[in-house]
């Protein structure tokens, strides 16, 4: 790319940018510029990516895959331009430090400051069992510290509140240092064994190492990949099935309660999809007749029971008039037709599985009327009556709760209905969904689709033109930057280069936690941990097969080290229960300590051995 870009070296180095301050100036603004466009070219990734998110069928390998990737490309185009650059070994092995020190930083910028930023932006008080994600929690917390019989004592909010991320940070943790130790020392170790070798037996030795190293990496990078969809799958059908548990006991409550007329009842069995409001794929006909029967004999178990009076196991005709009376229906003189027309093999009592049956019938029958051209979800909502006896009240529709996979989100008349569990819950049980863009809101579902994978691949593909376009000069600015202002191109690279490449991620993860539950909060950590893991995989990976295909000798000790330091040291934090605020502030003080490992052992154990 030479001869489109401005070079920022001095004319005696063959560049175009004159000495002193009004140079040095020029050179701060082209960095200016070309972190501003890396900056917009990594939130066109992200923002692309996520759009994603909103076509079901692309969702899972969109969040466990495409992100992930994405969300590298920045750190792993620095990398990669660092090392292409022409020039002799030497100088390529000096700008490759500006790579080295864009990976260290990208690293440990991300386990640090958004991590320490999470902690202050999720934190809630802490209790006696840990902190306090809902409202009850927190106003009886609130109540014990105003209470006069305590010792009175202004809680400090570094050890009184904080946040508890649930136990699978502690696996993300553990996943991130595998990376990081197996990836690292592959070339590390051998690396110290030719240290007092010439350059030239050190790169020729160590060269099938690198290569063994950009095997390893790619390897644990598409391991990684597959680890991820398959734990997204997974917590994607756990999450239905407990949707789908809360939906039937909801529905069950409902139904004691006199709240759910019979049509609300077919219209809660009929569905054996993921529902209207989830724009899944619908089941096939055998899979969405099982899934309605399984769902309506739970629902009707404890019906029958309720009106089985003497526990004889069927219903006689008081029984059943009883029942359908409850559910909102008057049958009168149609009783008797009703009763011979369920009780299958004339016993005269109405067993469980005739009863199933029945019901069965009128779901299947409300099922065929819903799936016609003319219906739409307001006919569905309008089965679902009020009751029409006088002691009745107003009936549920739950055809949101329904579509929602059995969130709490189902209108006033839901909440009212489910009482203090709710209540709850409201606080702790934030789902988090993605929003339609509001100019395709209301187009129909096959424009919608066509709309955002159009604009999200156009996001993507420019976002990544734009960091592939400008990460090579970015490089050149980081080394002439270090030359001017007389620090090496590392310790430039290590401070400047995640803030242009990683904000996005920072703040992404910090938004996630200022909602202040335990979901989000764990879903900041794992992004953070999950964005390390792809840096000692992918942008690693990388690097080894410059040094590798290039002939570089290793001179990149003490930043393996302190890579190394920091990501043991976040491990060790991520496996705390509850992190307290001065927790967080102890993580960002790794972000210097890093630093400071580097230098040390640059002046004391490798002098003389580092580029």
């Amino acid at each position: 790319m030479v001869g489109i870009f401005i070079n920022p070296s001095t004319p005696q180095k063959g560049g175009s940018i004159p000495e002193g301050a009004g140079g040095f100036v020029q050179v701060i603004f082209l960095g200016l510029v070309y972190g501003h466009l890396l900056l917009k070219g990594s939130n066109l990734i992200s923002d692309g990516s996520e759009l994603l998110l909103l076509i079901p069928s692309a969702a899972g390998i969109v969040g466990s895959v495409v992100l992930p990737v994405l969300g590298a490309v920045p750190d792993g185009a620095i990398v990669l331009f660092s090392g292409l650059g022409p020039g002799t070994a030497e100088e390529v092995q000096r700008q490759l430090t500006v790579g080295v020190g864009a990976l260290a930083g990208s690293t440990v910028m991300l386990l640090t400051v958004p991590w320490f930023l999470s902690v202050l932006g999720g934190k809630v008080p802490i209790g006696d069992s840990g902190p306090c994600y809902t409202r009850q929690q927190r106003d009886a917390l609130l109540n014990l510290r105003n209470d006069p019989r305590q010792v009175s004592r202004e809680p400090n909010c570094c050890v009184s509140d904080g946040v508890a991320p649930d136990h699978k940070i502690r696996i993300s943790a553990a996943v991130m240092l595998a990376t990081c130790i197996s990836g690292y020392l592959i070339v590390e170790v051998p690396a110290l064994l030719f240290i007092n070798e010439t350059t030239k037996i050190e790169s020729e030795n160590l060269a099938p190492f690198a290569w063994g190293g950009a095997i390893l990496c790619t390897t644990m990078f598409i391991g990684y990949l597959v680890l991820q969809f398959r734990l997204a799958k997974e917590e994607e059908d756990l999450a239905n099935v407990a949707a789908e548990e809360k939906a039937i006991m909801l529905a069950q409550k409902l139904i004691s309660e006199r709240q759910m007329s019979l049509g609300g009842v077919l219209s809660f069995c009929s569905r054996g999809d993921a529902g209207e409001g989830n724009s899944a794929q619908p089941l096939a006909e055998q899979d969405r007749m099982t899934a309605m029967k399984s769902r309506l004999k739970r629902l009707i178990r404890p019906l029958f029971d309720k009106y089985d009076a003497n526990g004889d196991g069927s219903l006689c005709r008081d029984e059943l008039a009883q029942m359908v009376g409850d559910l909102g229906e008057r049958v009168g003189g149609e009783l008797e037709t009703l009763f011979t027309e369920i009780d299958q093999d004339g016993s005269g009592s109405i067993d469980y599985d005739e009863c199933c049956d029945w019901f069965a019938k009128l779901v299947n029958q409300s099922a065929h009327a819903s799936h016609s051209p003319r219906h739409t979800r307001r006919s569905f909502d309008a089965a679902v009556r009020p009751l029409e006896t006088s002691s009745a009240v107003p009936a549920l529709s739950i055809g949101a709760m329904v579509a929602t996979r059995g969130t709490e989100a189902a209108g006033p008349s839901a909440t009212t209905a489910a009482g203090a569990e709710g209540g709850e819950e409201e606080d702790d049980d934030d789902d988090e969904e993605q929003e339609w863009p509001e100019d395709v809101r209301d187009l129909p579902a096959d424009e919608q689709r066509r709309i955002v994978l159009r604009r999200s691949f156009w996001q993507m593909a420019l976002g990544t033109l734009i960091v592939l376009l400008f990460s090579d000069p970015m490089v050149d600015v980081f080394d002439t930057l270090g030359d001017r202002i007389g620090v090496p191109p590392f310790y430039v690279a290590f401070l400047l280069g995640p803030i242009a490449s990683n904000a996005s991620e920072m703040i992404a993860s910090y938004k996630y936690a200022t909602k202040k539950t335990q979901k989000t909060i764990s879903i900041a950590f794992a992004q953070l941990l999950g964005a390390a893991c792809m840096n000692n995989t992918f942008c690693l990976g990388i690097f080894y097969f410059l040094v590798a295909s290039r002939g570089l000798s290793w001179t990149y000790h003490a930043e393996v080290m302190g890579i190394i330091v920091a990501e043991l040291a976040v491990a060790g934090m991520a496996c705390l229960r509850v992190h307290k605020v001065w927790h967080g502030a102890l993580v960002l003080s790794f972000l210097p300590l890093c630093l400071v490992v580097v230098w040390v052992l640059k002046v004391t154990a490798f002098e003389g051995h580092e580029a």
